[in-house]
């Protein structure tokens, strides 16, 4: 068995041909531009946008609040508002930063969904964090929906980039994808001329907070998954 990758996989008529079946499986599933083929079989990778994740779960992305902090290697978010569940104060970042941790201001946008981006460098004083000097120079999105909150991180820690917020702000919104890896064979044609498939699952992955980690991985395993039947079948 040789497998053929397909280039811009979404205009092939393959495509259009099962996609409605994957859809009565998954609402808000995405096919990757990503696919092989044998003589009859194609591969394919899709991504599946999850509406509820657990973001209650702080080992999903490491990181956990002031007052559930604990010798681990975690990560600490201090926030301004009063209903979240990593509400702070500017002592709590002041105690954090005395514990040898490293404090960066972070906006923290409110508009029904929550934003998280980071301002700045790591704060070099507990002085800056009690005076609020540390917001010198630093403008917020909006005067009305933003904030400033803290995030602390081990020093250890490399400084966390535009990518780990974003993966945040989808965790604190309950917003995740998981990736999967199916199997359409050709069996027969309907009455209507079009080829019928057959739809085998061969992989899931949950517990994703990006698109891009989800993605990399569905085309990583599929590859692999296409190399090992390969490989099987040679």
């Amino acid at each position: 068995m040789t497998f053929t990758k397909l280039v811009n996989f979404s205009s092939l008529a393959v495509c259009s041909a099962i996609e409605p079946f994957l859809k009565k499986a998954s609402i808000n599933a995405k096919i990757l531009d990503t696919a092989f083929d044998d003589s009859n079989s194609v591969y394919l990778a899709r991504l599946i946008s999850e509406e509820y994740c657990d973001e209650g779960s702080e080992e999903a992305m490491q990181v956990t609040t002031y007052r559930k902090r604990s010798e681990e290697d975690y990560a600490v978010y201090i926030s301004p508002r009063r209903n979240s569940i990593f509400n702070g104060s500017t002592d709590d970042a002041v105690a954090l930063f005395k514990d040898g941790m490293k404090v960066y201001p972070v906006e923290e946008y409110q508009h029904g969904d929550t934003n998280i981006r980071l301002v700045g460098d790591a704060i070099r004083s507990a002085k800056a964090i009690l005076t609020g000097s540390f917001r010198e120079g630093v403008n917020l999105s909006c005067r009305w929906d933003s904030s400033f909150a803290f995030f602390a991180i081990p020093k250890s820690w490399k400084k966390p980039g535009t990518q780990f917020f974003e993966e945040f702000s989808n965790w604190l919104n309950g917003v995740s994808y998981s990736l999967e890896v199916v199997k359409a064979t050709a069996n027969g044609v309907n009455e209507d001329g079009k080829t019928r498939f057959s739809i085998e699952q061969l992989e899931q992955c949950y517990g994703f907070y990006s698109t891009e980690c989800a993605e990399s991985d569905a085309i990583m395993t599929l590859e692999s998954i296409c190399k090992q039947a390969e490989t099987s079948l040679a």
